[in-house]
């Protein structure tokens, strides 16, 4: 077996530990997740502090909202920001508590996952991994400089800058590694089923009909099950910040509350505004054809 076979997804499983989600030992050779020791006071430790600080950061903007208010909004605009960003803390808050209070079934359906990866060799799919761990990282820089551009031209105080970038580009670096990991999950489940299908059309065997039944019945239940309570509240998230860059947009260079040679870059930061997170969102909800035969599975199930 290729040591690399399950290169990029180690790097996913890095991320996820360094960010407190997912705390496991990963063992390349026996293709398995373990919990340790050390592993769970991680996960506490992190979960625990995650909830002290977006709860903090809530409690705080709720308590002082005019901290994080932009003088080029009106009130209605600075509603809607205070809004955008109590949302935030209160996703991140919900999806460690889920992860946590869940990790042991999202280890199992990890590692099953991983282990069908390395069944089924394919090596378009280990190419995509990485392709969107880029992409991941391109619309993370993206997303900061447009945060970062787009307050600071708006004259927010230094305290109130820093907290909305530290919240909100945590929350991007949080939420869309899990939205692309949650792909990468569903293409592995399409190149096993590719696999199985591919075997089945030469010769019916009952292992590799077993194998394909059980790829669509782990889609339908454990895979909508553990990862679709943590989508819906992302996903929620993304479009309620959906409008933010158009009303920036309004209410700066149609405004004409900025000097003409500030406005290109302006213009550009807030057409480019909510952009990282329209694509991860659009990237999850693409189909890659498991869907069709999940829902035909059930149907004639």
């Amino acid at each position: 077996m290729s040591p690399g076979l399950c290169r990029d997804l180690r790097i996913y499983l890095r991320l996820l530990h360094l960010l407190g989600m997912m705390c496991w030992h990963f063992d390349s050779e026996a293709c398995e997740l373990s919990a340790t020791p050390p592993g769970e006071r991680y996960a506490l430790l992190y979960t625990l502090a995650m909830l002290v600080a977006s709860a903090g950061c809530f409690t705080f903007v709720h308590l002082q909202p005019q901290i994080i208010h932009l003088t080029i909004y009106n009130r209605t605009g600075n509603f809607y920001e205070t809004i955008i960003f109590r949302s935030t803390c209160l996703v991140l808050c919900l999806l460690y508590g889920i992860l946590y209070l869940r990790r042991h079934r999202h280890r199992k359906l990890v590692q099953d996952m991983l282990r069908l990866n390395r069944k089924c060799l394919d090596k378009s799919t280990d190419k995509q991994f990485l392709h969107y761990l880029i992409l991941y990282g391109v619309l993370t820089v993206l997303g900061f400089g447009n945060l970062l551009n787009g307050y600071s031209q708006s004259g927010m105080a230094p305290l109130a800058l820093a907290l909305c970038l530290v919240v909100y580009v945590y929350a991007f670096l949080v939420l869309c590694l899990l939205l692309v990991f949650f792909v990468c999950l569903k293409m592995i489940m399409a190149a096993g089923l590719g696999h199985y299908n591919r075997q089945l059309c030469l010769e019916v065997l009952p292992s590799e009909l077993n194998g394909r039944q059980r790829i669509l019945a782990i889609c339908q239940g454990e895979l909508a099950d553990c990862f679709g309570q943590l989508m819906l509240p992302i996903v929620a998230l993304i479009l309620l910040m959906g409008p933010s860059g158009p009303f920036y947009m309004i209410s700066t260079i149609m405004e004409g509350k900025f000097e003409s040679r500030t406005v290109p870059i302006i213009f550009i930061s807030s057409a480019t505004w909510g952009l990282p997170w329209i694509i991860m969102l659009v990237l999850m909800l693409r189909s890659n054809g498991i869907t069709v035969e999940v829902s035909l599975f059930w149907v004639g199930f």
